[in-house]
């Protein structure tokens, strides 16, 4: 599976890479983070958070701010 078949029907909004090189943490326009492996393959899907978060003490997801 190719990176496009994963997240071309979001924007990618952040890409960060592990400090090794061997896998790269995606931030697209839907409301899960992705690790993929150098090969494009998903290592770890993150659990959809709440887009509307009122209470940030309610929340179960971590939090990732990407600048």
């Amino acid at each position: 599976m190719n990176v496009c078949a994963l997240l071309c029907s979001h924007a990618i909004r952040d890409l960060k890479f592990s400090p090794t090189g061997n896998a790269i943490l995606v931030i697209s326009g839907n409301a899960q983070a992705k690790v993929l492996d150098r090969d494009a393959h998903e290592l770890l899907e993150c659990p959809k958070g709440d887009q509307y978060i009122v209470d940030m003490a309610s929340t179960k997801v971590l939090i990732l701010c990407s600048s």
